[in-house]
């Protein structure tokens, strides 16, 4: 129970931190918007040649002013999972 209400907690305040800074005069993205366009980011697992790698899809419309707005660089393209 514990758990569940700390998560819930940081949940939103990491919304709060968003909006607030989605809200700055040097970033006008609107919340709902980068919320949709981080709906579509997909990762993908896959295997070449034997070795695993993770797959991101490319950031759509607001996502990556709202990293940029985070002070946040977008997580890699492809990763190596070995």
């Amino acid at each position: 129970m514990r758990a569940h209400v700390f998560i819930c907690f940081l949940a939103f305040h990491l919304e709060c931190v968003l909006r607030s800074r989605l809200r700055a005069p040097e970033c006008e993205e609107p919340y709902l918007k980068a919320m949709q366009d981080f709906g579509k980011l997909r990762a993908v697992k896959l295997n070449l040649e034997g070795r695993p790698w993770l797959v991101r899809t490319e950031l759509e419309g607001s996502a990556h002013a709202a990293f940029s707005a985070l002070d946040m660089r977008p997580p890699s393209r492809v990763i190596p999972l070995s």
